[in-house]
């Protein structure tokens, strides 16, 4: 069959039109890829690192009878947490005694962001891996760690200030739960790992990973707790975008 030239013109409008598709296709994913990689670098200058400074800290402690209280925690949650532990017996309490029964110490730790970007609702969670009751070494297990003062609910601390600006950092204002608790004084050791965790100004969370060794000397005058934090730290993969929640005092 031979073609015409009103063919050969409508064929090569065709192929014009299809040319022009795939170009529109192509400009479009060009655009596409680099409007990510716009949006990834943005969120990279803005992305937030945070570590506590590697060292340690002895702080003094106290001893009271505040039942199943514990400071910044839910009273109605406790009640029904730790229904089994008595009320009666004293807990451990940061600070020492100073004058007018005010604590010596309130706040401890430099829990800094070494990030470009502000780090936001920060929070600490304290997960024992190894404990020491009287000197003896346990592993501390699953079961274990759904044990209401060994799980996240009551180890999990927000940082004062919450919201850290680049190069400034937070404290801790109480201990963890399981040494608040520690109504028999038997715990001579605890070691493990931090996660610290927060949001980025894009709604981005970000979870570093940190070990620290916690030692406790009941005996001594006065009475405290050495807490060392290890340069040795990590980033737990985090893939959640979302709004940042509001979470309640932990």
């Amino acid at each position: 069959m031979v073609l015409s030239l009103d063919d050969w013109s409508n064929i090569a409008q065709i192929l014009a039109t299809l040319v022009t598709a795939a170009g529109v296709l192509v400009s479009l994913w060009v655009a596409v890829r680099t409007l990510r990689e716009v949006q990834r670098d943005r969120q990279l200058r803005h992305r937030p690192y945070l570590a506590f400074q590697p060292g340690g800290y002895r702080l003094p402690i106290s001893f009271k009878a505040i039942g199943h209280r514990i400071p910044g925690v839910d009273p109605r949650y406790l009640e029904t947490a730790l229904a089994h532990l008595p009320k009666s017996k004293e807990s451990v309490v940061l600070g020492g005694e100073g004058e007018n029964g005010k604590r010596t110490v309130r706040h401890y730790s430099e829990l800094r962001n070494y990030g470009s970007g502000a780090a936001i609702n920060t929070t600490v969670t304290w997960v024992p891996e190894r404990i020491w009751i009287n000197g003896e070494e346990f592993p501390i297990t699953p079961e274990k760690l759904a044990d209401p003062l060994y799980a996240s609910d009551l180890n999990h601390i927000p940082a004062v200030p919450r919201h850290i600006e680049p190069g400034k950092h937070s404290e801790l204002t109480r201990l963890p739960a399981l040494i608040v608790k520690d109504y028999d004084r038997k715990i001579t050791q605890i070691d493990g790992h931090l996660l610290i965790s927060c949001w980025d100004i894009f709604g981005n969370e970000h979870t570093t990973k940190q070990e620290f060794h916690f030692f406790t000397h009941y005996g001594d005058a006065p009475a405290a707790v050495h807490i060392t934090f290890s340069d040795h730290t990590s980033l737990e993969p985090n893939n959640s975008f979302m709004p940042m929640p509001l979470r309640g005092t932990a």
